[in-house]
């Protein structure tokens, strides 16, 4: 279980950081 949300933190994180990324390029 307390793998499993590692796991989730870190999707979301990456996610955010693509998403801020593509924001970037964007700007």
């Amino acid at each position: 279980m307390n793998f499993d949300y590692t796991l989730n933190n870190f999707y979301v994180l990456k996610l955010i950081d693509l998403s801020e990324n593509s924001w970037s390029k964007v700007a």
